[in-house]
């Protein structure tokens, strides 16, 4: 028996001949049907990576079974040898790790192997606000050069109001016609899960005016070919001027809505109404937060 091949063991002989690359193509097919569709767009961008190191490694070929500890560590150096920061490292650790762990649950391997790699210590971003002078430069070069990530940026930076936030919004969330220019920030897209109201300072309202011509309650704010704009877009476009343009190399998006919140305390804005603003569940948030 043993000579024709028989196997003694409780797994399917099929598993023996199991690829890597197949089993991870598989869970990332079971996943898509069971994780939302920002978790899927996570899923689809560690694959590539992981995919493509298998592919410049010769390890297109590689079993499940054999594949070992030492496998996942090379693939993370050579995340970091790309030039990602440790947070990305470990998210693409954290990636590998829950799709090992379906495949255990799913009998296809007995253990983890990534489970005993440990995550590399993450450096908190500098919440940093930009000077008044280079917050005045910076606004009339993206209004020459990128017109509607200048657009992104001024929303963020006097209404406070997220990057996912906003690049999730629809025509509808604007409310124009009140007393009172408002943005509706809905629980499925606010970070807190909860509906929020965001006020509108006068002097943004033609740049909502523009941003909603022509287009139908359910369109995106920000849509292009129709479709909501890349993740990393106009974190991308941004970085673009600032090294175009030798400013501070720590500056990045996020500085838009740290700069409007410094500037609104310094001219006597409550801390309340920040909390209000950036959707805080509390008001011990906002104090760290404005620190």
């Amino acid at each position: 028996h043993l000579i024709n091949g028989f196997h003694i063991q409780k797994k399917k002989p099929v598993l023996d001949e199991l690829r890597t690359l197949e089993a991870f193509k598989e869970v990332i097919e079971i996943r898509k049907r069971e994780l939302s569709e920002a978790s899927s767009t996570r899923d689809k961008s560690h694959s590539k990576q992981f995919f493509e190191y298998l592919e410049k490694n010769n390890l297109e070929d590689l079993l499940l079974k054999n594949l070992t500890k030492l496998h996942i560590i090379k693939f993370l150096d050579a995340r970091k040898a790309d030039g990602v920061g440790n947070r990305t490292r470990n998210n693409a650790l954290n990636w590998v790790r829950s799709i090992l762990s379906v495949l255990v649950d799913r009998g296809y391997i007995e253990n983890n192997v990534a489970k005993g790699i440990s995550n590399l210590k993450e450096i908190e971003a500098l919440s940093i606000a930009f000077t008044k002078e280079d917050s005045n430069r910076l606004k009339e070069i993206l209004k020459k050069e990128n017109y509607v990530v200048y657009q992104f940026c001024m929303i963020m930076y006097l209404c406070f109001i997220r990057p996912k936030e906003l690049r999730s919004l629809k025509v509808e969330h604007i409310k124009l016609e009140e007393k009172q220019t408002k943005i509706f920030i809905p629980s499925t897209i606010s970070k807190s899960k909860k509906n929020r109201y965001v006020v509108v300072p006068t002097k943004l309202k033609p740049i909502l005016e523009e941003l909603v011509k022509d287009k139908k309650p359910q369109d995106l704010l920000f849509k292009r070919y129709g479709k909501m704009y890349p993740k990393n877009y106009f974190n991308q476009e941004f970085k673009k001027v600032v090294k175009k343009y030798e400013f501070n190399q720590q500056y990045y998006l996020y500085c838009w809505k740290h700069t409007g919140v410094t500037e609104a305390m310094n001219n006597g804005a409550k801390l309340t109404f920040i909390q209000m603003q950036c959707g805080h569940s509390s008001i011990e948030d906002t104090a760290l937060y404005v620190k």
